[in-house]
């Protein structure tokens, strides 16, 4: 009984540093972001599909969505309502911005709101992909007494 005991406890103590290392590499990734957008240059004329703003766009949403899995992290064992909850807020974060532009406090653009979305999409499933590398899944298929595979892809 006292090595199921030893082994339960390891188990916590893996999964406790995965969730850290998650959290560390989320928050590296929001300052790289952050850095990366600090250079772009608001010039240009018109709404480009490629101009410096867009790229404000899609890095405040990725990092917004990668630092929202980070959050949920603590909340939820499984990363569906991790990725769901993260992706919430950086859609959140991105239909605000134009609805504060669209009060008249700037320039509105449906272009803004799609490099939202696809810096949601990217920051969600890179957060996803780290979470799914971190895992510790030693013993996800067992062979029952019938001889079929059960297969545990989350814990």
């Amino acid at each position: 009984m006292g090595v199921v005991v030893r082994a339960v406890h390891t188990g916590l103590m893996r999964r406790t540093h995965g969730r850290q290392c998650i959290v560390g590499i989320a928050l590296v990734l929001c300052l790289l972001c952050g850095a990366t957008t600090a250079q772009a240059q608001a010039g240009g004329s018109g709404d480009s599909w490629w101009g410096a703003d867009k790229a404000l766009h899609f890095s405040f949403s990725a990092a917004i969505s990668v630092g929202g899995y980070a959050l949920a992290v603590p909340i939820w064992d499984e990363p569906l309502p991790r990725a769901v909850f993260a992706a919430s807020l950086g859609l959140g974060a991105g239909v605000a911005k134009e609805l504060y532009d669209l009060a008249g406090y700037g320039d509105p653009s449906y272009r803004d709101l799609a490099w939202d979305v696809i810096g949601v999409a990217f920051g969600t499933a890179l957060a996803l992909l780290i979470d799914l590398c971190l895992r510790d899944d030693s013993s996800t298929v067992a062979k029952s007494r019938d001889g079929t595979l059960s297969i545990a892809t989350w814990r």
